[in-house]
């Protein structure tokens, strides 16, 4: 089929874990909301970052069919999700589909071998640029 996983974290709990399918696009997107949730002091709130970041590994690890394309959205995200989860090891840089947001090659001893890995930066690009992204990597898009 024509699946795509997109991966956005902000912090948030595990409780605000949500998943949603747009028919229109043919993807699956694994969001946390956008407030922030912390903790009472500095520890408990990076103990929230990891349990959300072992949920998103955990749901990519039980993945069975390569989808078209990965996109993760936060660098620690990112790279969690493609080191523990896609057992990336090495990958060719593709090019940018924006600038400061690279695509790449998964390596072939990851999970995917050759699969379009798109890391999107935190703090890269306009209020729209995920929705272009997406919207770019739609099937029949002709972009």
């Amino acid at each position: 089929g024509s699946l795509c996983l997109h991966f956005l974290w902000s912090r948030g709990s595990l409780r605000n874990l949500l998943c949603s399918t747009s028919p229109d696009y043919g993807c699956v997107m694994i969001f946390t909301g956008r407030r922030p949730i912390i903790g009472p002091d500095s520890k408990s709130s990076l103990q929230i970052g990891q349990n959300i970041s072992r949920g998103l590994i955990s749901i990519v690890q039980r993945i069975q069919t390569a989808p078209r394309y990965i996109l993760a959205k936060g660098g620690i995200t990112s790279s969690d999700i493609a080191t523990r989860a896609l057992n990336v090891k090495r990958a060719l840089v593709l090019g940018q589909i924006l600038p400061g947001v690279p695509v790449w090659k998964l390596g072939p001893e990851s999970r995917f071998p050759n699969l379009a890995y798109i890391v999107f930066p935190g703090n890269v690009g306009s209020t729209n640029a995920l929705f272009d992204v997406v919207d770019r990597l739609k099937p029949n898009s002709g972009k």
